[in-house]
């Protein structure tokens, strides 16, 4: 005989059934590029078709619950005894299911009909230009609901995430970048089917709009306080002083600075080689290798393989070491005078093929080769008799071995003098 719930159970279980669709629907669909103004319009034009920008009329829209729905739901389960913030993620889970549904009822279509060996597995990609701009335009309307739930912590979320700015420009902030972000999704999505040469124009006008609208809000000052913290430089500085635990804010700054002039100097040796031994002053020895560190993809690779496999950090400390070990001995083989430079493109290919050994005796057999499938590509560079060298910022950079130099003249044969002929170019000798 199967037990029954206790009554007290039914509600609680509600919600978390409806919790669990809510975590579905939030990983919505595409989202709606709303112009913010006319010129913001235009540049998200300039990737987009006309069929997906295109206006969808709201009568066909499928119809959203009311707020005086949500409102009696909401009511109903705080009576219930369910807290006010999980009342109001079942309000969500229920604003969003109709995008869900629609979605849902699109990708089935695309398969409909179909014998089972015609069918595939329906994805995004698969949507029309107006299934997507429908998509869009209904997540547009849900986000603006959603937005003015009671008790919805839109607003103190601005504000925590914007401290440096009065509340009412935090909030202006996070409608803005709200706004430019669907935009920019909106223009991935559709990228993602197939690119063509003026999408990166198109990005880039809309990156130039996007700032603009930003100067227009804030003061110089709090620009620059915004772009510390949330500017592209910003966001990958601070995954570089993730590994400096012991940082503090004014190297945060100085180093924010140096950073953006590495940025504006990319082509300009002289200056990023000063830049670079700014930071390292800065920093020190040490903390510059961290700071490097942080953002190479062979070490943050590594570290992921000794989360999973209990690997010590001696370990990878010992693995990352073969890429200075690598350069240094690289550079040697090349100046060594005594090696022709098919020697040393031969010696070169030997060392590429030690230090995958290296690699295979530190980590193991299938941990290694997993590893090497993906990271320290400039070993293929070795093996095909290149030396390597780093820059200033810690890239590995790699070069041929010249071909050896020959004596002008040289042929390989004994040069004669001029004048001096053998016996053989003489004329026949004179009868007696």
């Amino acid at each position: 005989m199967k037990k029954r719930l206790p009554a007290k159970l039914l509600p609680v279980l509600l919600v978390f059934s409806l919790a669990a669709n809510a975590a579905l629907i939030i990983t919505r669909p595409g989202k709606s590029p709303a112009p913010f103004n006319a010129a913001r319009t235009t540049a998200s034009q300039n990737t987009a078709t006309a069929g997906a920008r295109a206006a969808t009329p709201a009568a066909s829209l499928p119809q959203l619950p009311d707020n005086a729905e949500l409102a009696t739901l909401r009511e109903k389960l705080i009576a219930a005894g369910i807290p006010a913030d999980i009342a109001r993620e079942v309000m969500r889970a229920m604003l969003w299911k109709p995008l869900h549904d629609r979605q849902r009822a699109m990708l089935e279509a695309k398969n409909a009909g179909k014998p089972y060996w015609q069918q595939t597995a329906a994805t995004k990609k698969q949507l029309t230009a107006a299934e997507r701009a429908e998509l869009r335009a209904l997540s547009e309307q849900i986000e603006a609901r959603a937005a003015g739930f009671p008790g919805d912590d839109y607003t103190a979320k601005a504000a925590a995430r914007y401290t440096f700015l009065p509340a009412g420009k935090a909030a202006a902030l996070s409608q803005l970048n709200r706004d430019y972000g669907n935009m920019h999704d909106g223009i991935a999505d559709e990228i993602s089917l197939f690119r063509l040469p003026s999408d990166d124009t198109g990005r880039k006008l809309l990156r130039q709009e996007h700032r603009r609208d930003l100067e227009a809000i804030l003061s110089p000052a709090e620009l620059a306080e915004y772009d510390l913290r949330h500017s592209p430089a910003a966001t990958d500085l601070r995954k570089r002083f993730a590994a400096l635990p012991d940082s503090t804010e004014a190297e945060y700054k100085a180093a924010f600075d140096i950073a953006q002039t590495l940025t504006a100097t990319k082509n300009a040796p002289a200056a990023q080689t000063l830049a670079a031994q700014q930071l390292r002053d800065l920093l020190g020895p040490d903390r510059y290798a961290a700071f490097l560190r942080a953002n190479d993809n062979d070490y943050t690779a590594l570290q992921g393989a000794a989360a999973r496999f209990d690997i010590p950090p001696a370990t990878v400390g010992q693995v990352y070491g073969l890429r200075d070990q690598a350069v240094s001995l690289s550079r040697q083989i090349a100046a060594d005078k005594n090696l022709s430079s098919r020697d040393k493109q031969q010696a070169l290919k030997t060392l590429a093929t030690q230090l995958r050994k290296d690699v295979r005796t530190s980590l193991g057999d299938e941990i290694g080769n997993a590893y090497l499938d993906k990271n320290m590509p400039w070993l293929n560079t070795l093996a095909a008799g290149n030396t390597l060298s780093t820059t200033p910022t810690g890239k590995i950079t790699a070069k041929p071995i010249p071909k050896d130099s020959k004596t002008p003249g040289n042929t390989g044969h004994k040069q004669q003098k001029p004048g001096n002929k053998t016996a053989k170019d003489k004329g026949p000798k004179k009868g007696k």
